[in-house]
């Protein structure tokens, strides 16, 4: 293993322990701290796959895909997974960037788009929902899904296109349950690309 990969999970992994440590030891709520991984994860994504190959990059994604799962089913990192039920969302999401990946990751600028879909419209969706009184996925949630979607996707695509791109996703996100939106927002952003050739 070289040392771009071991350099990138190791920062990870710290990253992550801080989290768990600010969790245990200062009472940070999970709820903070999803959120936290939940953007620095796509961020530090991004920002990693400046230097790191496709292949690095993808078997840097595998190696936490399988610790997430492992973590998850022995309740290893408390800050990062649900304490309730299900735990699809955190174990997805390395899926989704696996998609986008294999998709785009030699097309930066399409691959870096993707992930930032994949990072901050959710987390704003669900911020903006709660600040409304509401636990589950509301129709002012989707709406600041679709903003900030829109927001990130002009940057990259006429602003028809981005438009419309930006109302799908946030149509996708808001029917996918259970966490699913970390799969099913990389997969339609690909489709989407691959059906109309941007």
């Amino acid at each position: 293993m070289n040392s771009n990969i071991l350099f990138t999970i190791a920062f990870f992994l710290f990253f992550y322990f801080s989290l768990e440590i600010a969790n245990r030891k200062i009472q940070v709520k999970p709820v903070i701290t999803r959120k936290i991984a939940h953007i620095f994860s796509g961020i530090g994504a991004v920002l990693f796959s400046l230097f790191l190959t496709q292949i690095e990059f993808i078997i840097c994604v595998i190696f936490f895909l399988v610790f997430i799962v492992i973590s998850s089913s022995i309740r290893l990192l408390h800050s990062i997974h649900l304490s309730s039920g299900y735990r699809t969302g955190e174990i997805v999401y390395p899926i989704g960037l696996l998609v986008l990946a294999l998709g785009f990751y030699n097309e930066q600028v399409l691959f870096i788009t993707g992930v930032l879909l994949l990072a901050l419209p959710d987390v704003v969706a669900s911020l903006v929902g709660k600040r409304f009184n509401s636990e589950s996925k509301s129709y002012i949630g989707s709406l600041a899904y679709q903003a900030s979607s829109f927001l990130i996707l002009i940057f990259t695509f006429p602003l028809h296109v981005a438009f419309l791109m930006s109302v799908i996703l946030a149509v996708v996100e808001h029917i996918s349950r259970r966490g699913l939106d970390n799969l099913t927002v990389p997969l339609f952003y690909t489709i989407i690309l691959l059906l109309f050739k941007f």
